[in-house]
């Protein structure tokens, strides 16, 4: 008896391993978005094209990820089921297809949207966000488990505000966008802060066009604002990498 309680306290005084803790790996950071779909505009175009740039060198380098991004995609479009009036859909198998269709057809685990330029976002923070209610619905509906991340716009260089301030306005609707992913607990990735120079724009470095395209240094940050988002992700207990 005595044996058996003294196993017993030696087992109970063994350090028990605790899910979350320590620094995972880039590629076990990356296998999170291994089922993931990126969709947005030619801002998400430019960072698919520095990914598969990466991939040649780095196989596992976001490895999975999907990106469906078009020129002049918008957030009016993320919100509806059917195409958009303007003919910037997303593509799939040669043919345009709304974002519900893709998820409900394809329910990948993941949806990371980038969008909202070509809304004038920022000018129509609340008639925006009704786009992103619609599809926090719709997609609810069409792939229940799959998870809703949105990212936020990118800040802006210097040059483009000589006649308006878009980067306070882009300031605003990332504060307000942040406050609805709360609400309708969708995920909330906040690249802007990770591109941003002291005066608050977008860094000469990381500014790939004078406006708000990023350079190859700008979708590195990129990069790093998603292997940040897993970690911590991963320290929270939200998720752990795949044996």
């Amino acid at each position: 008896m005595k044996k058996a309680l003294m196993l017993l306290l030696c087992c109970l005084l063994l350090p028990i391993p605790c899910w979350g803790e320590g620094a995972l790996t880039d590629a076990e950071c990356f296998s999170y978005y291994q089922h993931a779909f990126f969709i947005g505009d030619s801002i998400t175009r430019t960072f698919a094209n520095y990914v598969y740039g990466q991939r040649q060198e780095d196989p596992a380098f976001l490895a999975g990820a999907k990106f469906f991004a078009v020129k002049n995609y918008a957030l009016r479009s993320v919100g509806s089921r059917g195409l958009s009036s303007n003919g910037a859909d997303l593509q799939w198998n040669g043919r345009a297809v709304s974002l519900y269709e893709i998820v409900e057809l394809l329910r990948p685990e993941r949806v990371l949207v980038l969008a909202g330029v070509n809304d004038y976002a920022g000018e129509h923070i609340e008639k925006s966000l009704t786009y992103v209610e619609k599809m926090a619905q719709n997609l609810g509906k069409a792939s229940p488990d799959t998870q809703i991340i949105m990212i936020s716009l990118t800040p802006v260089a210097t040059k483009f505000c000589r006649k308006t301030n878009y980067q306070a306005l882009w300031d605003d609707y990332n504060a307000a966008l942040e406050e609805a992913c709360a609400r309708l607990g969708l995920g909330f990735l906040d690249l802007a802060s990770y591109l941003k120079g002291e005066d608050g724009y977008l860094l000469p470095d990381y500014c790939g066009d004078g406006e708000y395209h990023l350079s190859r240094a700008g979708n590195a940050q990129w990069a790093q604002a998603l292997l940040d988002y897993a970690q911590a992700a991963y320290a929270a207990g939200e998720w752990s990498p795949k044996e």
